[in-house]
This record gives structure tokens, sequence and C-alpha cells, in this order.
């Protein structure tokens, strides 16, 4: 369940799982994703592991991003071969779709 992955200590988590490539950050990466995902409406999984990657990890950190600013970290993130990886070929999302996130997120941000 989603609730036992966001309440469990990634450092433990990582030593239940005992893949070397699956560590504490991965762990509380995959937390912080998930927390996005559960917090902005309309996002998916991909784009949540694009802005947990770019440093935004937070739906008040999206809330609070200019989109041009967020755009350009997460063009930025893509080049690397984490980014690669996550978009498996795709684009990177684009200003607008970016602008639909923060515009989501503040929303969320409001209502808290």
């Amino acid at each position: 369940k989603v609730r036992d992955l966001l309440d469990s200590d990634p450092e433990t988590v990582a030593e239940l799982v005992g893949v070397r490539h699956i560590t504490r950050q991965v762990i509380i990466d995959w937390q912080d994703q998930a927390r996005l995902v559960m917090n902005v409406s309309r996002l998916r999984g991909t784009h949540a592991q694009l802005l947990v990657g770019s440093g935004f990890r937070t739906f008040e950190a999206v809330a609070s991003a200019d989109p041009s600013d967020l755009t350009s970290a997460i063009l930025q993130f893509a080049q690397t071969r984490d980014g690669q990886r996550i978009l498996r070929d795709g684009n990177s999302p684009q200003i607008e779709k970016v602008n639909e996130w923060v515009q989501a997120a503040a929303e969320q941000k409001q209502a808290a």
C-alpha cells in the first residue's frame, strides 16, 4: 500500500528489500514522488519522477515555482542519464503542462 511506503523508514525498507540499487535515497525519492502524485491533480508518476529529479520534492515547492524556471530545471534534468531513463525516448513536458502542475499545486496549497 502507498500509505505503508509513506509511513516506513527508508533505511529499514532498503535493508528489507536487499537490492543494492534500492537505497535509502531511492526510497525517499519514491516517497516524495508518491506524495506529489497524491497532492497535485493530473500529475502522472513519470512527471513526479521528473519533478523530484529536478529538485522539486513537495507540492509546496511546485506551487511556489515560476513555470519557466521549473520547465528549465526539468529540461536540464531530462538531459541526464537518470532523466533519459525516466523519459524512455519520450518528450519532456512543455511549459503549458508545467504551468498546469504549478496551478494545481497552488490550489492544493490554498486548500491545506
